[in-house]
């Protein structure tokens, strides 16, 4: 007879470590410091996502519609440092790594609308608004699909792969 105190071989993880529950307040001062290096860390991860994902795009419209695809990625992958990011109280005054990690991501979204302005894919003009409208986009799909408020099964993917093709956009280049 097996013994129920032995691990099982088909085990998927390991016993959690045995380390002192405070152990992340030996590298971090409070709290506010320990969220706020968990949101550098996902805003340099989704800047990584979405650059991964637009490298692979032939044309400015596609690189940035693969750009979205990356910031949903990111989000479905790692819903955890999204939530932290995004639905806790900023740090941003406090921490600048966290201000600049953000600012970074952002200014990689910039890219891609400049991009798609300069190859007539999008409107002229300011791209700031764009920018904001394409995150706000990809934002709430994320949020819904994560909170299982998205009206159908598994449409972030089909949805992405509209993602430029809005009111925003200029020439089909």
């Amino acid at each position: 007879m097996r013994s129920v105190l032995k691990p099982s071989p088909c085990a998927k993880r390991p016993a959690a470590p045995a380390f002192p529950i405070n152990a992340p307040y030996r590298h971090f001062r409070d709290k506010d410091e320990l969220l706020a290096a968990v949101a550098v860390q996902g805003f340099e991860r989704l800047n990584a996502a979405m650059k991964r994902s637009a490298a692979s795009g032939k044309t400015p419209r596609e690189r940035f519609r693969l750009c979205g695809r990356g910031y949903l990625s990111f989000a479905l992958r790692w819903p955890q440092h999204f939530l932290v990011m995004f639905d806790l109280p900023s740090a941003r005054d406090k921490y600048p790594e966290y201000a600049a990690a953000g600012e970074e991501a952002f200014a990689t979204l910039m890219k891609f609308v400049v991009e798609c302005q300069e190859a007539g894919a999008l409107a002229g003009g300011d791209p700031v608004p764009l920018a904001f409208m394409a995150w706000s986009m990809v934002h709430g799909i994320a949020k819904l699909e994560l909170s299982s408020h998205l009206p159908f099964s598994r449409a972030v993917c089909s949805i992405s792969r509209t993602l430029p093709h809005g009111s925003c956009s200029g020439n089909d280049g």
